[in-house]
Parts: structure tokens; C-alpha cells; sequence
């Protein structure tokens, strides 16, 4: 469990969100409906229903740090107000929050990919399921922010939004063959961080020539390895430091 300053770090972080709630209609403060469902969501509150059973549960512990003048938020509350709030704005305090509980690591990897999200689609309806990227720590353990793709679209879009919000100066940043574009990769050498690509190639730029310049650029010796798999045969090109 975070210590009390910690947790004092996340409150103070969440004191800046804009309110969606028309005044009369306040009855609990804002930050500490966004901070106990945080808290909650970490200790595996899956619903939120579950969110004001662990409000009560650890209400003196949460008055450390929190004023809660109303006492714990139902379950409609929280509803209600997570309806409402800006996911952008609520990413990017999350997003300050996980800068100070980071510890700075030089050339940390930062493992960017996308994650469909279980039971978020609706074949009745239509609804096609809800698909995420996420920047993945190793070295803290951290997802230092996410992303959703929008309708329509793919992790392309949605790579470029991500980089702006999260802080990866120094890092190595890797990211699958989706994310082998060139926008992306100026994306990332502008945050301050290198990165390593994987490339599919598809006609757009020939294998040939794509070891050829990683010779002259790099001093690396290029292999082939041919990996058979069924109904097709797969090359597969591995590129090792000179000895």
C-alpha cells in the first residue's frame, strides 16, 4: 500500500479537474470521488458498486488525506460523475501523478502496445470493442498513460496522441510493425527518447536496402534466419553489434 504522502500526491494532482457538475448539484467534492475510485480501482474495485463498500471500508484511513465533509459517495455518485468527466483531462492528472511515483531510470524501455478490452463490444448493438495503447514501464512497473483508438481508426492515430502526454525523455521506446511510421518515430526523438521499431516492410522500403542502411549507419552485421511456418515461409532478418 502507498504511504500517506503518496496518496496526498494523487489527491493534490486530481485538486485541478475540472468539475462537469453544476454547483447546486456538489454534494461531495470532486477529488475525493476521483481518488477513492483510483484507490479502489487499484485494489481491485471491478464495479461501482464495489467502490463505495471500499469507501466505507477505509473511510479513517482516507480521512487522512481526504475531507469527505459528506461521508463516502454512492455508487450513482461515482457513475455519474466519471459520465461526465473529460478523459483527457483525467489522463493527464493521472499522468502527473505517475511523473512524481517514477523513478527516472536512463534508457528505461518503455514497451508501447494495444490491448482490446475485454466485453466492451455489443454484437446486438452494434458496438465494436474498445481498444487501447498503452505505455508500459518495465523498469518501475508503471503504465505511465493510455489511449483509446478512435471509431474507425487504429493505433496509428492513436500513438502520436499518447506520446504527448507521457514524459519518456531518455527512454528507449519499443513499438510492434504498427507503429513503424515516420511521424511516430519524429514523435518520439522529440520527446527526447530513442526507439526501436520493428518494420514489416510491405513494399515500402526493401529489405535489401533497409540492412544496407543499417550497415552503413549502425557498423551492425546483418543474418537472415528463415522461420518455416504453416502455409508460408517467413525470412526473418536479425541485425547483430560488429564484435
Amino acid at each position: 500500500m502507498a504511504t500517506t504522502s503518496g496518496l496526498q500526491v494523487l489527491a493534490d494532482s486530481f485538486a485541478t479537474l475540472t468539475d462537469p457538475r453544476i454547483p447546486r448539484t456538489r454534494w461531495y467534492k470532486l477529488v475525493d470521488i476521483v481518488t477513492i475510485a483510483v484507490c479502489g480501482a487499484i485494489c481491485e474495485c471491478n464495479s461501482r458498486e464495489d467502490l463505495p463498500r471500499y469507501g466505507r471500508a477505509k473511510k479513517r484511513w482516507l480521512e487522512r488525506f481526504l475531507e469527505l465533509p459528506q461521508g463516502i459517495p454512492s455508487a450513482d455518485t461515482f457513475a455519474r460523475v466519471f459520465q461526465r468527466l473529460k478523459p483527457d483531462e483525467f489522463l493527464r492528472c493521472l499522468s502527473s501523478v505517475v511523473a512524481v511515483l517514477r523513478r527516472v531510470e536512463s534508457q528505461e524501455l518503455v514497451a508501447i502496445d494495444g490491448q482490446t478490452l475485454r466485453g466492451s463490444g455489443d454484437d446486438r448493438t452494434g458496438r465494436h470493442p474498445r481498444h487501447l495503447v498503452r505505455a508500459w514501464a518495465t523498469t518501475n512497473r508503471l503504465v505511465l498513460g493510455q489511449q483509446a483508438c478512435a471509431e474507425k481508426s487504429n493505433e496509428i492515430t492513436a500513438i502520436p496522441q499518447l506520446l504527448k502526454v507521457i514524459d519518456i525523455a531518455g527512454a528507449i521506446v519499443t513499438i510492434d510493425a504498427m507503429g513503424c511510421q515516420t511521424e511516430i518515430a519524429d514523435g518520439i526523438i522529440e520527446r527526447g527518447a530513442d526507439y526501436v521499431l520493428a518494420d514489416m516492410a510491405r513494399g515500402r522500403i526493401a529489405p535489401d536496402r533497409l540492412l544496407a542502411h543499417c550497415r552503413a549507419l549502425l557498423s551492425l552485421i546483418a543474418t537472415c534466419e528463415v522461420a518455416n511456418r504453416p502455409g508460408r515461409i517467413e525470412p526473418r532478418h536479425t541485425l547483430k553489434k560488429r564484435l
